[in-house]
């Protein structure tokens, strides 16, 4: 009886002790779910974009020390993220080069706080798109602290461009088709790179292209280039403005990335002109672009009128209207008189049916041209930014 009791005892201690391993697996799996669940939520926005600021002197080479705010803070902290070059020296292969890296897409203000030492603040604050799984590239140029920036300028040339069409009467710009064409003619006798960018109305900057000029070349920006930035290949229905900014580049260094913002060294007083830049435009109000229409004379009377919808005045005199004549179309020149007829004294058909016209003769007139074109040009002429 005795021996019942103790198995009886072990028995139920080993059910307790099994319920309570089960329950804590029970528990310990739920835990590991949530956590598994947290981190979902937390990745389901993607940080693998990155971001390279470059600190470089006037002539292309690197500088050590700076120190950057990047706005908003891309690791979700309350305060700016602030990026510092810890590189020593010119010993550094990445030297003056920060990389942050695991960045959320999106655009983020950088502003340097502190230069190099010797060495002018940049402070101009960059905003910086960046698009998943790439890297941007943000170059900072600096003047030495005892050159003279007096005699360095940014130069920058602007032109008001208009793309695409107008269609209501709502506008100070009529109803009708408009184009732009930005030509730029290198003048010097040494290549001339410049960066160009488009500032649309009420939108933001696009980010800056390179093109190179070769001596006395030129080349053009027109609106088909200028709507691909905003992924628009066929823009018939919506009118696209803004403005085109052109920079000069001297001494341009070029960085490696997937995108690339680049300021180089700024154009000396005596090379603010570099460029020629003139801006061409092009305005047609009509739906059809200008053509040649021939006109014919076609001399008729009216024989009789049982209507007595027509003016009497009307019945049997000569009478003439001037119709169009398309090429290579067989006419009926009573219907064209018909036409008219009924367009102008509101006839139906019907009455129409009452009315004996009589074609005398058709004669060919001259031939016009169809245009509401209207085209204007300007040079554009280069500005100092600071």
């Amino acid at each position: 009886m005795r021996l019942k009791s103790t198995k009886t005892i072990i028995s139920i201690l080993v059910a307790i002790a099994v319920i309570i391993t089960l329950t804590s697996v029970e528990l310990s799996k739920n835990h590991v779910d949530t956590r598994n669940i947290d981190r979902r939520v937390s990745s389901t926005q993607s940080q693998d974009s990155s971001l390279r600021l470059i600190t470089i002197r006037s002539d292309g080479s690197p500088l050590y020390g700076a120190v950057f705010s990047v706005s908003p803070n891309p690791f979700g902290g309350s305060n700016n993220y602030i990026a510092k070059d810890s590189s020593i020296g010119a010993g550094e292969s990445t030297g003056g080069i920060i990389m942050i890296s695991g960045m959320v897409p999106g655009d983020y203000n950088v502003t340097e706080l502190k230069a190099p030492e010797g060495y002018v603040v940049n402070g101009s604050s960059r905003m910086v798109e960046l698009t998943s799984k790439h890297t941007s590239t943000s170059a900072f140029v600096h003047l030495h602290s005892n050159s003279n920036s007096t005699q360095n300028r940014d130069v920058i040339y602007s032109a008001k461009f208009e793309c695409g069409s107008v269609s209501g009467n709502d506008g100070p710009l009529r109803p009708g088709h408009y184009t732009t064409d930005i030509s730029v003619f290198n003048r010097q006798l040494y290549t001339v790179p410049f960066l160009w960018n488009v500032a649309v109305n009420n939108g933001k900057n696009t980010i800056s292209i390179l093109k190179t000029l070769q001596p006395q070349t030129s080349t053009s920006i027109v609106c088909k280039d200028i709507l691909q930035l905003f992924n628009v290949h066929n823009n018939t229905g919506n009118l696209v403005e803004g403005f085109i900014l052109i920079r000069p580049q001297l001494d341009l260094t070029s960085f490696s990335g997937n995108t690339a913002t680049v300021f180089s060294r700024p154009v000396a007083q005596d090379q603010r002109d570099l460029l020629d830049v003139q801006a061409f435009y092009s305005a047609n109000a009509l739906l059809t672009l200008p053509h040649d229409v021939t006109m014919d004379k076609v001399l008729f009377s009216i024989v009789n009128d049982t209507s007595m919808k027509l003016p009497v005045s009307m019945i049997q005199k000569p009478l003439d209207i001037t119709v169009a004549s398309p090429v290579n179309r067989i006419i009926d020149p009573a219907s064209q008189v018909r036409t008219a007829l009924s367009a102008n004294y509101n006839l139906s058909s019907q009455d129409l049916a009452h009315i004996d016209i009589h074609i005398i003769s058709v004669s060919l007139g001259t031939s016009t041209t169809v245009d509401d074109h209207a085209i204007s040009s300007f040079q554009v002429r280069p500005q100092s930014t600071s």
